[in-house]
Parts: C-alpha cells; sequence; structure tokens
C-alpha cells in the first residue's frame, strides 16, 4: 500500500507539473466526497495517524473495523480544489452530518476545507432539520 501510495502521489505530481502544492494553483477542478456514520470521508477515518499528514498528498489508512489497508487523498491534496462537492443521501447520514456541521472536531469531514466553494447536496433525508 505504501509503494501505491507514493505512485499515485507521482502520478499526481506529474499532472501538477510540480511536488509542493501553491495557494491560487489548485491540483483539482472538483473533488466528490461522501460521509460515512463515523463521520469519515474519502479514506479519512477517525483516530487514523493520516489526519495528521500534512505533506503528502496521497497516503494509506487503516480503519478501526477495516481488515484491509486503504489509499486515500490527504487534507493538503483535498483542500487543493476548486470545488470541494459533498453528497449524501438516506436517514442513515443524518446524525454523521450533523456532527460535521456542527464542527464537531473528532468527525473527520470537519476537517476539510478547499481553496474554492464547499458544497453540500443531499437529500431531506440526510439534511434532517
Amino acid at each position: 500500500p505504501a509503494q501505491a501510495a507514493a505512485k499515485y502521489q507521482a502520478e499526481l505530481e506529474k499532472v501538477y507539473g510540480g511536488k509542493v502544492l501553491e495557494p491560487g494553483r489548485p491540483l483539482f477542478d472538483v473533488v466528490m466526497l461522501g460521509l460515512g456514520d463515523n463521520g469519515h470521508t474519502a479514506s479519512l477515518f477517525p483516530r487514523q495517524p493520516v489526519l495528521e499528514e500534512r505533506k503528502l498528498w496521497v497516503s494509506t489508512c487503516v480503519p478501526d473495523d477495516a481488515p484491509h489497508t486503504r489509499l486515500t487523498l490527504t487534507y493538503p491534496a483535498i483542500h487543493s480544489s476548486r470545488h470541494v462537492v459533498f453528497m449524501l443521501a438516506g436517514a442513515g447520514k443524518r446524525e454523521a452530518f450533523a456532527r460535521v456541521r456542527a464542527g464537531d472536531p473528532a468527525e473527520p469531514a470537519s476537517h476539510i476545507t478547499t481553496e474554492g466553494d464547499l458544497t453540500w447536496l443531499m437529500d431531506t433525508a440526510a439534511a434532517g432539520q
């Protein structure tokens, strides 16, 4: 997984034309994200070391309840976007969305930022009150 993450990052660096993300020069036009019941997004799960990553664009993560390692974009890579769009559906997302909306620091999705616009698209079941 670590080698795969490094290869993925190398490909992104080629497309970007550099190894350092520059403010005002986004890596992505649009990043589309979901929201897990536990507040995770991408593969940024609660209590994982990847949440502290500030240099790598791609890293690994092993969620608490998963038997395998995942690759994920990191906060800096997601931040380097013109638009970040969350898409949620269903009542099962309501509680996690409420915690993220309140800015709960324990929820990884609460820490998503972008150089551009952050948009939430959801059905009424997920939105709640």
